[in-house]
């Protein structure tokens, strides 16, 4: 199985050398399941979700392949309609379906300061390049929904979201990228990952922070960055998604009304 994975995404690859254009006929991606989007229910917005399988061109990265890692079967487990990361999102009237699965070859070469292993850094001015440049070529974008990349690694990063209009209302090119940790800890560890970086797509900011944590431009829903208290303080909201450490469940009024309405505005709009 893994061989014929190379060989179809080899053959990709040599249309990518080419210089196929982003997202055409040859483009570095192949599709592995695509499923209908189902209707909605009154008051319920669907929102398409597209996995993105990044595979490095290098054998030498496969060691912990992220196909095997979060195959299909898991993946539909956790976006199932009672599972975790819905179980939060109905809360703002949206069901998150798993729409699209694809393998996508990229090379490390083109992404420089990455290093030796598949690692793009969000943050910082390279980084940042990186990040807006690997979007910009595989996001799905007839989806009108959330990008979800698998990588190894995110700079270190379990999980890193860009959202689609900044807190300043700029648009922007947003995915949501999650590392493989998460499976090694509590059952509930990635769905709530996921459903956390979700929240930062659709424009949430953390509510409380952690030592060291780099300060943010996200504003949403949450007073200014240096009132934020620290996670571990008493004062720090125990429930809610948007905790910095990933375990929250819930939403509040002002972020259900501002995830609901990127939401709305990311299905409707243009690609």
């Amino acid at each position: 199985m893994r061989e014929r994975r190379r060989l179809a995404l080899g053959l990709a690859l040599l249309a990518l050398v080419a210089g196929a254009p982003a997202r055409a006929a040859a483009e570095p991606c192949e599709v592995v399941h695509e499923a209908p989007l189902p209707a909605s229910a009154s008051g319920e917005l669907v929102l398409p979700v597209v996995v993105h399988y990044m595979k490095s061109s290098e054998a030498a990265h496969d060691e912990h392949d992220v196909e095997d890692v979060f195959p299909r079967e898991r993946l539909e487990r956790y976006f199932r309609r009672t599972g975790t990361i819905n179980r939060i999102w109905a809360q703002a009237g949206i069901t998150l379906v798993l729409h699209r699965l694809e393998r996508c070859l990229y090379r490390p070469a083109d992404y420089p300061g990455a290093g030796p292993e598949e690692r793009i850094d969000p943050f910082g001015a390279p980084g940042l390049r990186n990040f807006l440049a690997v979007v910009e070529r595989y996001n799905f974008r007839p989806a009108r929904g959330v990008d979800l990349y698998f990588w190894w690694a995110i700079k270190g990063y379990e999980g890193y979201s860009r959202p689609y209009t900044l807190s300043d209302g700029t648009r922007t090119t947003g995915a949501v990228w999650v590392d493989r940790r998460c499976v090694t800890r509590a059952a509930a560890a990635c769905p709530r990952l996921i459903a956390h970086e979700i929240g930062h797509f659709l424009g949430l900011c953390h509510v409380c922070r952690l030592p060291g944590e780099a300060r943010t431009g996200c504003t949403a829903c949450v007073g200014p960055w240096d009132r934020l208290p620290l996670c571990g303080a008493a004062a720090a909201p125990r429930a809610r998604l948007m905790r910095s450490d990933f375990n929250g469940h819930t939403l509040d009024a002002c972020e259900t009304a501002r995830a609901g309405a990127q939401a709305r505005e990311r299905v409707q709009g243009a690609p």
